[in-house]
C-alpha cells in the first residue's frame, strides 16, 4: 500500500509517498499566510494533483485540533488563525481514496507506539514542547496561556 502523507505545520506543508515504511518523492511548500482558507484549499489541491495515481490512501498530521474532519489552529498566529477549516472535505474534492486525519501530537504518539514491542508496552505517553511558544513569550498574559498550549501537545495510548 502506498500512502500520501501530509504534514501541515505553521510554516510548511510537507508531502511524500510512503511505501513499506520508506519515504519517496518528498516535497514541501509554504503554509499559506494570506487568504488562508482559499490558500489552504489551493495548496492541498496542488499536492494531491502532484501525486495523483501514486497512492492508495491519504494520512494527514496537522498542528491544531482536528475534530470530525475540521481543522482549527490553537495558536492564532499559527496557520494564519485558521478556524474550522473543512480539511477532510477539502482533500476529498481531489481524491476518492480513504483519508485519515490526526493532530500531529497524536500522530507522533501513534508512530512511537507502533515502533515499540506491544507485548512489553501497555501505555505510552508522548509530550512535545512546540517551538511556537517562543514567539509568544513577550506578549501580555503569556503565562495564562502557556499551560493551555502545552496541553495541546501531549497525547497517550493506554
Amino acid at each position: 500500500m502506498r500512502c500520501l502523507a501530509l504534514d501541515i505545520g505553521g510554516t510548511k506543508i510537507a508531502a511524500a509517498i510512503v511505501k513499506n515504511g520508506e519515504i519517496e518523492q518528498r516535497q514541501q511548500i509554504h503554509t499559506p499566510r494570506e487568504n488562508v482558507v482559499e490558500g489552504m484549499h489551493q495548496a492541498l489541491g496542488k499536492l494531491l494533483a502532484d501525486y495523483e495515481g501514486q497512492f492508495d490512501y491519504v494520512a494527514v498530521a496537522s498542528t491544531g485540533i482536528i475534530n470530525n474532519g475540521i481543522l482549527s489552529a490553537l495558536n492564532p498566529k499559527n496557520l494564519g488563525g485558521l478556524a474550522e477549516f473543512p480539511l477532510k472535505a477539502s482533500i476529498a474534492k481531489h481524491t476518492d481514496k480513504p483519508i485519515g486525519l490526526l493532530n500531529d501530537a497524536q500522530a507522533a504518539t501513534y508512530a512511537e507506539y507502533q515502533l515499540q514491542n506491544s507485548e512489553q508496552v501497555s501505555n505510552l505517553f508522548y509530550y512535545r514542547f512546540n517551538r511556537s511558544w517562543r514567539r509568544d513569550c513577550a506578549e501580555p498574559n503569556f503565562a495564562d496561556r502557556f499551560s493551555w498550549y502545552c496541553w495541546a501537545y501531549w497525547s497517550y495510548i493506554s
